[in-house]
């Protein structure tokens, strides 16, 4: 977790909760799916996956709705990160291609980085803590912020 306690994430969560539930009710729909993705943010923070999954899942579906293809890609990135840590590695990799493939279309370099970085260059990526001949595995040197540590094999 960053520098911030997790009862100050909890307590921009129940904020944020509440932001959400005005925004729909006024039907503001851009923002709510906003609020959603800083909502899933949070709940991965304090390592609630499952939480984080639900919000981006609902926020992807707005941005679907809207047309947006920046908030797609941006949830679709979040929920490879949801999936990566509740270790579906099957579900992790259909989200980072779905992102890879719309960073390209946009196109969007950082994000097309990210993506490429998140997708495994090795034919087991569900083998999580070895790779084939022994090495470590992709998620090997991932922390809980799913950034990598660069290394090589």
């Amino acid at each position: 977790m960053s520098d911030i306690s997790e009862s100050d994430v909890r307590i921009a969560i129940e904020f944020l909760i509440g932001e959400v539930k005005r925004a729909r009710g006024d039907k503001r729909y851009s923002e709510e799916a906003t609020l959603l993705y800083k909502l899933g943010w949070g709940y991965d923070e304090i390592g609630e996956y499952g939480e984080s999954q639900k919000c981006h899942v609902r926020a992807l579906s707005i941005c679907r709705d809207l047309h947006d293809l920046h908030g797609q890609m941006m949830n679709l990135h979040l929920l490879g990160v949801a999936n990566k840590n509740l270790r579906d590695m099957k579900a992790a990799l259909q989200y980072f291609t779905e992102t890879l493939a719309m960073a390209r279309q946009l196109p969007d370099r950082p994000h097309e980085a990210m993506s490429l970085s998140e997708i495994p260059h090795q034919p087991r990526f569900g083998d999580v803590d070895r790779a084939p001949g022994g090495k470590p595995g992709i998620f090997a040197g991932l922390n809980r912020d799913g950034c990598a540590r660069l290394r090589r094999h």
